[in-house]
C-alpha cells in the first residue's frame, strides 16, 4: 500500500475491520462455557449528544460474558439505545452550594494559632508594606479555596470524613484570624454551579463524572489552578507555615486535603467523554443471549446488581452472586443456598476451594471484576487505534468486535 492515496488505505483499513469483526461474532457462536462460574456485563464504547433534544445516543454496547477459571469468553453486541440526557442516574433534588464553615471550633484555640501564625508573619516580613502585600495576595486565595474544598468535602458522596471538615474549618479560621487589627479583607462567597446530595444508590465514580461535564469544568479548572498557586506559595513559605508544632499538624493536613482535591479534579479534567455510563441492560435484550450460554445445571453467574439482568438471571432460573457497585462492592462473599444449584455445579465449586460449601448453602466471592477487565481491554486497543467514542450508529459495533479479535490474535496472519 505504500504510495496509495488516503482514502485507499482507509478502504482496506475498514475491510479488515470488518472481516475481523465478523471472525470475532464466529468465535462468539462457538463459545461454550463448561461448568462453573460464568460473569456477565454490559459496557459500551461510544456516545453522542444531542442538546437541542436533551437526548444520548448509547452506541458501541456489548454484553459481556466469560468464565471465571478458563479463558471463555464472548463479546456480544446490544443494540444502540437513545436515553435522556443525563440518564442513568438519579442524584436527587439540587440544593444550592453553601460554603459557610458550619464545623465548631474554640475560639480560644484558634486565637492561639492565628498568634503563633502572626508572629511568624513579623519574622518572614520585616516590613509593614510587604507583609500587607503579601496578606493581601494570599490570604483572599487561601480563604476561598478553602471554602471551596469545604463545600466539596461536604457533597462529594454520603460518607465524607467529619475530621476533614474541621480541618478546613479550623485553617480558615486561623487565616482569616491574621486580619483581626490589620486591613480587613472580603473572600466573596464560591460559586459553583448546583451541587446535588447523591442518594443512596449513586456510585462515587457516577458522581465525579457527572461533575466532568461541561457544568462542572470550568469552577474545577479555576478551582485546580487556584490550588497550585496555593500550594507553590505554601512551599515557598514552609517555615511560616511551621513555627510551632500545632501550625505544622494543622496546614500539614491542610495541604493534604488541598492536594488530594486537585488531584480528583485534574483526573477529571483529563477524563474523556466517553466515560459516562451506559444505560442499564433491560431483561429484553439479554435474556436470550444468557439463556443460549449458559443453564442453571451447569453455572453460578457472578455480575453486578443490574436490574436487568438480575431480572433476566431470576427468569431463566439461574442463581446469581451479585456485588452493588453503587455500595462500592466490587467482590463480596455471597451466600446462595444449594437446593437451586444443579449437581455440576456444585462439582465445580467444590473443588480447588472455590467456594465454602455447606449442606443448606455455597459461599463464594460475588462479582463481575474479570469482564469488567476485558471492558477495559477492549477500550484501551480502541484508544491505542484511534477509534474510542467514535464509529457513529453504524461503525461502532465493528470497531468493538474488531479491536477484541486483534487483542486476540496479534500479527498479520490472523488478519
Amino acid at each position: 500500500m505504500i504510495g496509495r492515496c488516503r482514502e485507499f488505505v482507509d478502504r482496506v483499513y475498514g475491510q479488515c475491520r470488518l472481516a475481523t469483526a465478523f471472525a470475532q461474532m464466529e468465535a462468539n457462536l462457538k463459545v461454550v462455557f463448561p461448568a462453573g462460574i460464568v460473569e456477565w456485563d454490559g459496557t459500551r464504547s461510544a456516545g453522542s449528544k444531542d442538546k437541542s433534544k436533551k437526548q444520548v445516543t448509547h452506541v458501541g454496547r456489548f454484553l459481556i460474558g466469560c468464565h471465571r477459571s478458563t479463558d471463555h469468553k464472548v463479546f456480544l453486541p446490544l443494540p444502540n439505545r437513545t436515553t435522556k440526557l443525563g440518564a442513568p442516574g438519579s442524584f436527587g433534588s439540587k440544593i444550592p452550594c453553601n460554603s459557610n464553615m458550619s464545623c465548631p471550633v474554640d475560639d480560644d484555640f484558634v486565637l492561639g494559632l492565628g498568634a503563633a501564625l502572626a508572629a511568624a508573619l513579623d519574622l518572614a516580613f520585616p516590613h509593614v508594606d510587604a507583609r500587607r502585600l503579601w496578606k493581601t495576595g494570599f490570604l483572599s486565595l487561601a480563604l476561598k479555596v478553602t471554602q471551596a474544598s469545604f463545600a466539596l468535602r461536604c457533597y462529594l458522596g454520603p460518607d465524607q470524613s467529619q475530621a476533614d471538615l474541621h480541618v478546613l474549618t479550623l485553617a480558615a479560621s486561623v487565616l482569616a484570624s491574621l486580619d483581626a487589627s490589620d486591613d480587613i479583607i472580603t473572600v466573596m462567597p464560591v460559586e459553583f454551579a448546583c451541587l446535588e446530595f447523591a442518594a443512596d444508590n449513586v456510585s462515587f465514580r457516577q458522581q465525579v463524572r457527572k461533575w466532568a461535564g461541561h457544568q462542572w469544568r470550568c469552577c474545577l479548572e479555576a478551582l485546580c489552578a487556584d490550588i497550585r498557586k496555593l500550594l507553590l506559595e505554601t512551599q515557598r513559605r514552609q517555615a511560616l507555615f511551621e513555627h510551632t508544632v500545632a501550625l505544622r499538624q494543622l496546614f500539614l493536613a491542610w495541604s493534604r486535603i488541598l492536594e488530594d482535591i486537585s488531584l480528583l479534579g485534574t483526573g477529571l479534567l483529563l477524563s474523556p467523554n466517553t466515560v459516562e455510563d451506559s444505560p442499564p441492560e433491560s431483561a429484553e435484550e439479554v435474556k436470550n443471549l444468557i439463556a443460549a450460554k449458559v443453564s442453571n445445571k451447569q453455572h453460578v453467574i457472578g455480575s453486578d446488581a443490574g436490574r436487568g439482568l438480575a431480572k433476566a438471571y431470576k427468569e431463566l432460573g439461574l442463581s446469581a452472586a451479585t456485588a452493588a457497585h453503587s455500595r462500592n462492592h466490587f467482590t463480596p462473599t455471597t451466600n446462595l443456598g444449594t437446593a437451586k444449584l444443579g449437581k455440576k455445579a456444585l462439582k465445580f465449586l467444590g473443588s480447588k476451594a472455590r467456594a465454602k460449601i455447606s449442606s443448606r448453602s455455597v459461599t463464594l466471592v460475588g462479582g463481575d471484576q474479570r469482564c469488567e477487565a476485558l471492558a477495559g481491554s477492549m477500550k484501551r486497543m480502541l484508544r491505542r487505534l484511534g477509534l474510542l467514542g467514535k464509529g457513529g450508529r453504524t461503525k461502532s459495533h465493528i470497531q468493538g468486535l474488531s479491536a477484541v479479535f486483534l487483542s486476540e490474535n496479534t500479527g498479520l496472519e490472523a488478519v
